[in-house]
Parts: structure tokens; sequence; C-alpha cells
């Protein structure tokens, strides 16, 4: 799949551009750095360095927040898109989003 895709349809929410430095651990591994690249109620985008598996069950813990079940819904080298297993409140992005610098409107890709 490409990077238009979250969640296996195309992506009709808001998305909002943001760097943010997170946690993720996959598959009951151990946890390693990623950077949050957008975010949006149904998933987001990260940038990792190390290599995370297709489809496979992630926990992203984002700064001062409760880790969040995702899983990997594609890849493209070392940018993956992921689809949260429970979408986000809208209020819960909102104020992700306020906490962290954004980069543009959050509508282009």
């Amino acid at each position: 799949m490409g990077g238009d895709e979250i969640d296996g349809n195309s992506r009709n929410t808001r998305r909002a551009h943001v760097r943010i430095g997170a946690q993720i651990r996959a598959d009951g591994g151990p946890r390693f750095s990623v950077d949050v690249l957008d975010l949006s109620l149904s998933g987001f985008r990260i940038h990792s360095l190390n290599y995370i598996g297709p489809e496979a069950r992630v926990v992203l813990t984002l700064p001062g927040l409760s880790p969040l079940s995702a899983h990997i819904v594609w890849a493209n080298a070392d940018i993956y898109g992921c689809a949260f297993d429970a979408p986000l409140y809208p209020a819960v992005l909102d104020h992700i989003v306020s906490k962290f610098p954004s980069f543009g409107d959050g509508d282009s890709a």
C-alpha cells in the first residue's frame, strides 16, 4: 500500500503534521525511539531506524500520554503507516497537536 492510506481506506479525516519523539514497542519486543510525522483520528505515520515487520502489532507511547495500540498497515523503507486499534477522540487529537509543533495545515500528503 502507498503512503496515501493509513487504515486501508483513503484518508478522509484531518491529518495533523507533527514531529513528536515517541517510543514504540512491536509485538512484545523492546521499546525503541521513533518520530511521529503525522497523526489523525484513525492512525499515524512514523519514521523508524528500527525495522518493524509488516502488519506487526505495536504500542505507541507519546510523551505524557497513555500507550496507544495500533498495527502496521504499510511500510516504505523507514517510514511506516499505522492504524489505531480504536480511533482517537477528536479532543485527544486536538490536545496532542496543541502540545507539539505542526508542519502545515494537515491537508497535504
